[in-house]
């Protein structure tokens, strides 16, 4: 497949933000892209003349708003846009995690803020930050004589910004786990986080799952009640809901960490419950072995309850159910029901070494063959 590489520089403003996208290719050819649909382009040129782009019409992809397909005619090398829009707290606008607020911006692949699905592999990316001063670009490096910020690839996604305003941010550094704050709030909480992580790491990572050489972490923490949920990056954990405390912390923290294991199933798919449910469990275990097996039951009863009366999240086209963390959940009850904790334990671990893509036929037919057929049974009987 051809490469190419894309360089993409943001301005920030208060309630939207300016992108201006250079894209290249090693060789001549269409170039073709998605964006998401409510952005205003303001422009497009190729080899200093403009460019006017075509239309291909709206294209909706899981986990993501509507979009809007667009493609630049002809042969050619290279492809600069510019355009414009905002990034409320919204799903069904603007993406998972993707807001502007006074404190923090979060811009991710959840939203095609930036060109995606182009018809070459990306070599090479880069994210520029401009008129950096007034903004902190976690995982950036900052260059005072230009004033910008720049950001590297991180895996999959490879434009993740996330920036707290310098005048109110808070920094807490740690041994594994750094946390980012939009304010003064929630220190404490931070640092109880740091403990939690310290504490997840000597369990799942050498013990529960095979050992990796983890980066060091930043915990990005948007402020309390903005926006749902999380994800994790390489060496990054977004908190949507702010710094979390207790039992919160200590199942939301397992779960993400988890997913440096608990990943390689197509998460666009049903299959997706082979990541979820797994770091689910890794969750639950973890909860268990530190003495509070009444909070993963009583969270694990909850996801019980959400994935009762479901249809079954095997899908006969193929696509992803919205409760998909809560089936997974409780369809690898059924194994624990069947082998208990150290089975368990040994099931995550088969899992966890299955070669990517992972699918369930091969996670039922690994369990067999490593000695937990009561499982894959147990699994298999709940589709």
């Amino acid at each position: 497949m051809q490469t190419g590489r894309m360089t993409i520089g943001v301005e920030l403003f208060a309630d939207h933000f300016f992108v201006e996208a250079r894209i290249e290719r090693a060789e001549p050819g269409e170039i073709s892209f998605l964006l998401n649909a409510d952005l205003a382009l303001e422009g497009a040129a190729s080899g200093g003349a403009a460019v006017e782009l075509a239309d291909e019409g709206l294209v909706r992809r899981e986990f993501q708003p509507p979009l809007r397909a667009w493609r630049a005619p002809g042969e050619r090398t290279e492809l600069t846009l510019r355009y414009s829009g905002g990034a409320a707290v919204d799903v069904e606008k603007h993406g998972w995690n993707n807001g502007i607020c006074a404190e923090m911006a979060c811009l991710n692949f959840y939203s095609a803020y930036v060109p995606q699905e182009l018809p070459f592999a990306l070599a090479q990316d880069r994210l520029v930050l401009r008129r950096g001063a007034p903004w902190f670009l976690v995982k950036g490096r900052y260059d005072a004589a230009r004033d910008e910020w720049t950001y590297g690839g991180e895996g999959f996604d490879p434009f993740n910004l996330i920036a707290y305003r310098r005048e109110t941010m808070q920094i807490l550094p740690g041994e594994n786990m750094t946390v980012y704050l939009p304010s003064g709030e929630g220190r404490e909480a931070a640092r109880q986080m740091q403990d939690l992580y310290d504490e997840i790491l000597r369990y799942e990572n050498g013990r529960l799952f095979p050992h990796r050489d983890l980066p060091h972490t930043d915990a990005a923490c948007a402020k309390p009640g903005w926006m749902p949920g999380g994800y994790l990056r390489r060496g990054l954990i977004f908190l949507g809901d702010g710094p979390l405390q207790g039992t919160e912390a200590a199942y939301t923290l397992a779960h993400e960490t988890a997913h440096n294991w608990c990943t390689g199933a197509p998460a666009d798919t049903w299959e997706d419950w082979l990541n979820e449910g797994t770091a689910e469990w890794a969750a639950f275990l973890f909860l268990r072995g530190r003495g509070d097996a009444a909070a993963a039951d009583r969270i694990l009863a909850q996801r019980r309850a959400t994935a009762a009366g479901k249809p079954s999240l095997r899908t006969p086209d193929g696509s992803r159910v919205p409760y998909i963390h809560s089936s997974g959940a409780a369809l690898l009850e059924r194994a624990f029901a069947r082998v208990g904790t150290a089975g368990m334990e040994r099931l995550l671990r088969v899992c966890a070494e299955l070669p990517a893509p992972k699918t369930t036929a091969a996670f039922l037919a690994a369990l067999r063959g490593a000695g937990l057929a009561a499982a894959a049974d147990a699994i298999e009987s709940g589709f």
